[in-house]
């Protein structure tokens, strides 16, 4: 997977590719945030639904 991203990358422009997607060398707390902020969105949902 990582060097089919890398491989991709190549072809486009590989840094403003970076800056859209999700950086490779992403720090644990950004990701860990990151999941958080996905998680309590998942919940916000399925709270909505449920109401």
């Amino acid at each position: 997977n990582p060097r089919h991203l890398l491989d991709y990358d190549e072809e486009e422009d590989p840094e403003m590719e970076i800056e859209e997607e999700e950086p490779e060398e992403e720090p644990v707390e950004d990701r860990n945030h990151y999941l958080d902020t996905e998680t309590s969105l998942m919940h916000t949902l399925t709270h909505s639904l449920e109401t």
